[in-house]
C-alpha cells in the first residue's frame, strides 16, 4: 500500500503497475487535524490486517508523514506521546518547527478518540 498526503496524486503516473494499493487522502500542513490522522490509521489498519507492507508519503516526508508516522508509533507501537512527538520532530527527518498546531494534535484525548474510531469503524 502506497498512501500519499500530498494534495497532487501523480502517484498513478509513477506506479502504473496494479501491484500497488494507492491510498491518496490529502492532508494540507496547516489544517492538519485528528480527522486526518484517523483517515491514515484507518488506512494502516486495513493493511495491517491483511499483512501488507505500506509506504507513505507527502512533499518532503517530515511533516504530514512525520505526523503520521508519529501517530502510528502511539496507536499501533504504544509509544508515549512525548517519545512519539520527540522523534517527530528531533529525530532527524526534516521536520518544520513552523507547523507549531500539529503538536497540538498530539494529546490524550485525539489519541484516545482514534482508537475508539479505529475499535468502531464506520
Amino acid at each position: 500500500m502506497v498512501i500519499n498526503l500530498r494534495s497532487r496524486n501523480k502517484d498513478l503516473t509513477v506506479l502504473p503497475s496494479t501491484d500497488f494499493n494507492l491510498v491518496h487522502i490529502p492532508i494540507h500542513t496547516w489544517a492538519m487535524n485528528r480527522e486526518d490522522l484517523l483517515q491514515v490509521m484507518r488506512q494502516i489498519q486495513q493493511a495491517k490486517a491483511l499483512h501488507h507492507k505500506i509506504l507513505i508519503h507527502c512533499y518532503h516526508g517530515s511533516d504530514r508523514t512525520g505526523a503520521s508516522i508519529a501517530m502510528y508509533r502511539i496507536i499501533f507501537e504504544n509509544w508515549p506521546i512525548a517519545d512519539a512527538l520527540n522523534e517527530m520532530k528531533h529525530g532527524g527527518y526534516g521536520f518544520h518547527p513552523v507547523w507549531i498546531h500539529i503538536d497540538k494534535i498530539f494529546n490524550p484525548e485525539n489519541v484516545k478518540w482514534i482508537q475508539q474510531q479505529l475499535l468502531n469503524p464506520p
